[in-house]
């Protein structure tokens, strides 16, 4: 139960994570493109 618990947190964790690096790119990439006109 505790193995499957801590699995099911890990890849909560890991989404988590990814979504953030997902966010900030497109942020960074749309004040560059900004920046840049």
């Amino acid at each position: 139960m505790n193995f499957e618990l801590g699995i099911h947190l890990k890849g909560g964790l890991n989404q988590d994570i990814k979504n953030r690096l997902c966010v900030g790119f497109l942020l960074f990439s749309l004040s560059w493109w900004l920046w840049l006109e």
